[in-house]
């Protein structure tokens, strides 16, 4: 038995020394001259995406890499990427984030199996990132509204005394410094180009800089409404891109507000001033506006004077009757003959004159106010 586990362990041995023993993993001659004591790898730049493959040979594979020391540069990392061809290839890579000078340890390890003993090789490696490029970073302008002040920063790498213009800017609007800031005055798709110069080399950037109308929300002035009477009014928007949703609060009793016809109706059902909000969103331009609308809405028109006063033959008579509710103005009328001698002013509503014979009269009389509703009584009237 003890001689037949000393056979499988030479055995094994032998294996592994076929593939390539343990002792000689190290990396390829494409990923590091082995001949000198430092790996010396491509540099890169700040801000500007970096990839550099790692090869190993001999031992037994796969392969596996990972930092095992030093200070890798910032924004980098280090994956073991599968490969059948090369057993297993160490990439570094990302965005290196600050320049500098870096060393760092690489170790490739090999899992042990039972044909080969696992082994691992370090290695230093070093690399310069240098200063990120003159690039610029803005990746767009923001949306300006005409009327509403503008400032939208410019943003490069790549150091040095930045200095910045811009062509084709809306009316309104200049370059200070690395911001383009002022007031638009006109509406329009612009196209702008953006360049930065930092002494030693330019770049350019085109974009397109969108100005709108400002939100605007009209409807009709302050209006009168009536318990009773049906009432309408209509709000309109302007301005912004055009998708608009509608809101109100503060809405008087009896009406409702359809925010698709934007339209505000019904029939008032309790007398009283209102205050009523109209808020407008544009929220594809991220724009809000209000309006107040004032509504007073009267009691319902009615004639207060519930009895007229006898008059005599041949003595002037004056009796002027009086309303509640209602809006002004009011139309008096007489539905039937007065006594003889007497009249209804039409504007008034007073009853004068000097009656000219005896009798008592029925009569009804009708007020008409400002939004044409009315009230009718019936009086009598004695002439002694």
């Amino acid at each position: 038995m003890k001689r037949l586990l000393q056979v499988t362990f030479a055995f094994a041995v032998l294996a592994c020394l076929a593939a390539g023993s343990a002792s000689a993993l190290t990396f390829q001659d494409r990923t590091c001259d082995n001949s000198k004591p430092t790996c010396v790898i491509p540099a890169g730049n700040a801000e500007v995406p970096y990839q550099f493959d790692m090869y190993a040979r001999s031992g037994c594979p796969p392969y596996h890499y990972n930092f095992t020391g030093g200070t890798p540069p910032p924004g980098l990392t280090l994956s073991t990427v599968n490969d059948s061809s090369s057993g297993g290839i160490g990439r570094l890579h990302g965005t290196p984030t600050t320049p500098g000078h870096y060393q760092f340890y690489v170790t490739i390890t090999t899992p042990e199996s039972p044909t080969c003993l696992g082994d691992r090789a370090d290695r230093l490696f070093e690399i310069t990132i240098g200063p990120a490029p003159l690039a610029i970073k803005t990746s767009s302008l923001r949306r300006g509204v005409v009327g509403a002040a503008y400032t939208e920063t410019l943003t490069a790498s790549g150091g040095g005394n930045q200095t910045w213009s811009a062509s084709g800017l809306p009316a309104g609007l200049a370059v200070s410094g690395s911001t383009i800031t002022g007031t638009p005055t006109t509406a329009g798709n612009y196209t702008v180009t953006v360049t930065v110069n930092n002494g030693t080399s330019s770049r350019s950037a085109q974009y397109t800089l969108q100005v709108i109308d400002p939100l605007k929300v009209t409807g009709p002035g302050a209006r009168p409404a009536e318990v009773g009477k049906l009432f309408t009014a209509t709000f309109q928007a302007t301005g912004g891109l055009g998708t608009y949703s509608w809101a109100v609060s503060e809405v008087p009793a009896g009406l409702t507000f359809d925010p698709a016809t934007h339209v505000l109706s019904g029939t008032p059902s309790v007398a009283g001033p209102y205050t009523v909000k109209v808020t407008t969103t544009d929220g594809a331009a991220g724009l809000t506006q209000n309006l107040i609308f004032k509504v007073n809405v009267a009691a319902h028109i009615a004639i207060k004077t519930t009895k007229l006063k006898a008059a005599t033959v041949g003595k002037p008579y004056l009796l002027k009757l009086k309303t509640t509710g209602g809006v002004k103005r009011f139309k008096w009328r007489s539905l039937g003959k007065l006594p003889a001698g007497l009249k209804l002013d039409a504007r008034t509503g007073a009853i004068a004159g000097t009656p000219t014979k005896a009798g008592k009269l029925t009569v009804a009389i009708r007020v008409t106010d400002g939004l044409r509703v009315s009230a009718t009584q019936t009086f009598t009237i004695t002439v002694r």
